[in-house]
């Protein structure tokens, strides 16, 4: 029977993902695998970096927590050949041992074996009847305990004494990362805070906002300016680019004040930075702000199953959802429009769409509303197998490469023999990624969990399916300029293309026929260009990962929308 390892790697802060913590316990679990004959399956990605597990967070909202919710479902196999693979126990859970051992009989339950790299030991079903495992492992939770217990209180302790030094007044420095407009000057025991030029975006967006200018227009004025953020870059994922939520962020932020807030305890202390904002334009912000909220809060629940999905071929702008009311003969009667946000602010000249029209031009609403039920767990299964095969066959080409690359820059191998040859690597790996996205997008098209038999707008049950069907199956739907045609672009890089019925178009309205794909086309090569200058807007993130898919042509994708 092939033994399979689901590998899993946690630690809780997130200093430790700059360092080592993550290589090298993936390294020890793929060296051990490779030593006793092991079959690698990191299909599942297990992996909460920066997730306590004293606090229980790698169960709340991490892949722990998945995993647990795999072996309920019956995704990992039950019949003894799986085993997850940890570095050390305290890696499963800090939690009292009471907690802590109910995790860890709950996977052993489940046929499903714990390898321990630490001591090389195998944890059974059958371990569960083993007293002295049982005693064992016992010890090392409590162990593991009473470490987080201790490292617990020692942070307790050192934010006590910031606290102690603040209110004695000292100028310590608080937090590791301050406002980007702050440099300190002096050091963390006795700071000595300044304004640098950074100061001056803060003070322009506040002063846009007054002047009735909307955050997602500030936005999009700073990213044509290529104005750089304000943050400082603290992750991975950072990008250049300013969005309605980074600008919202500064307006809230009462750092501009020169205030540090304490999430913790709730203090307060004023004059800690030096101000760069006024008090009275402060109240102003905020009242504008408030405002916009309570009418936002007031409006009804979006019915829009394509929200953020959306977007105009013409000016590149997202399509927004509002809902019209209007006063007949007949009586009430409410609209559902779907309307380019370029139309406000770019002067850009597409119709607003009726949202039923938008819904009855799709085809078969892509095949998410079905009358015939069908059981496809076995198929899902059997697709799901070939997800991992495809994996792991990845992870070795990865390997692979990095072989090539030591070999170049050691001399064994000369660099245009390693151009070449690693780049027929990298083409298969992406042929892989293709793969694995159009298996994907087979899961979402054969699982029975989104679809429905009919859609109702108004029933909240058909919309949460729609817009969770919608999510996992579509990177973008891109409307044609003349407002006559849609391109909806899957996640796989699949493309469909087809004709609205937009009954806003007036026949007596003579608009100039457009080529809708071309224009999909041309967006596309804008937003690749954006991201190679990286000034990229992060909303058009999905569009060019599922582009990147196009020209890898699979077995697997699947064009029947029935």
């Amino acid at each position: 029977m092939e033994k399979i390892i689901y590998p899993y790697v946690r630690f809780s802060s997130e200093q430790q993902s700059g360092g080592s913590s993550y290589k090298r316990q993936m390294g020890d679990i793929l060296k051990y695998a490779k030593e006793n004959g092991y079959t690698v399956n990191n299909s599942l990605e297990l992996k909460d970096l920066g997730l306590s597990a004293y606090k229980a967070k790698h169960i709340e909202k991490g892949s722990l927590g998945d995993f647990l919710d795999a072996l309920d479902t019956g995704v990992i196999e039950d019949d003894g050949s799986a085993y997850l693979c940890i570095e050390q126990i305290d890696r499963l859970s800090r939690q009292s041992i009471d907690n802590a051992y109910q995790v860890f009989r709950r996977i052993l339950k489940a046929n499903v074996n714990v390898i321990t790299l630490m001591d090389k030991k195998i944890y059974t079903k059958s371990s569960l009847n083993d007293l002295m495992s049982i005693m064992y492992s016992s010890m090392l939770m409590a162990q593991a305990n009473e470490e987080s217990a201790k490292k617990a209180e020692r942070i307790l302790k050192s934010f006590d004494h910031k606290i102690d030094k603040l209110n004695n007044g000292e100028s310590i420095q608080y937090v590791g990362i301050f406002p980007g407009w702050i440099d300190n000057k002096g050091t963390k025991q006795k700071t000595s805070f300044v304004i640098n030029e950074k100061a001056k975006i803060v003070q322009r967006a506040f002063k846009m906002y007054i002047e009735g200018i909307s955050m997602g227009d500030v936005a999009r004025i700073f990213n044509e300016e290529r104005i750089e953020q304000v943050a400082k870059r603290r992750h991975k994922n950072f990008t250049n680019s300013w969005s309605s939520a980074k600008i919202n962020h500064l307006l809230k932020n009462r750092c501009v004040l020169g205030e540090l807030r304490i999430a913790k305890t709730g203090d307060v202390y004023e004059n800690y930075y030096p101000p760069i904002i006024s008090v009275d334009d402060w109240d102003v912000v905020q009242s504008m702000t408030a405002t916009k909220k309570t009418k936002k809060a007031s409006g009804r629940k979006s019915i829009n199953i394509f929200t953020g999905k959306m977007f105009c071929a013409g000016c590149g702008q997202k399509y927004y959802f509002e809902t019209d009311d209007k006063i007949t003969k007949k009586g009430r009667t409410l609209y559902y429009m779907l309307k380019c946000q370029g139309r406000r602010v770019l002067g850009c000249k597409s119709k607003s769409i009726k949202y039923d029209d938008f819904i009855s031009s799709t085809p078969n609403m892509f095949g998410m509303v079905t009358q015939t039920k069908k059981d496809n767990s076995k198929e899902i299964n059997q697709i799901k197998e070939k997800v991992s095969e495809i994996s792991t066959e990845t992870k070795k080409i990865e390997k692979d490469i990095i072989t090539l690359e030591t070999m170049n820059e050691s001399g064994d191998l000369d660099y245009m023999t390693y151009l070449k040859e690693s780049s027929k690597q990298r083409k298969k790996i992406n042929v892989n990624d293709a793969r694995i996205a159009d298996f994907k997008a087979n899961i979402a098209r054969l699982s029975s969990d989104n679809k429905l038999e009919f859609f109702d707008k108004t029933d909240p049950v058909s919309v949460v399916k729609a817009k969770r069907f919608v999510n996992e199956n579509f990177a973008a739907f891109v409307v044609s300029s003349d407002s006559k045609a849609c391109t909806a672009l899957y996640s796989n890089g699949m493309v469909i293309h087809f004709t609205l019925n937009n009954s806003k178009l007036e026949k007596k309205e003579k608009i100039k026929p457009v080529d809708g794909f071309g224009e999909f086309y041309e967006l596309k090569e804008e937003i690749l260009n954006a991201y190679k200058s990286g000034r990229m807007d992060g909303k058009f993130i999905e569009i060019l990962k599922a582009t990147n898919y196009w020209g890898v042509e699979t077995p697997e994708k699947i064009y029947d929308l029935d």
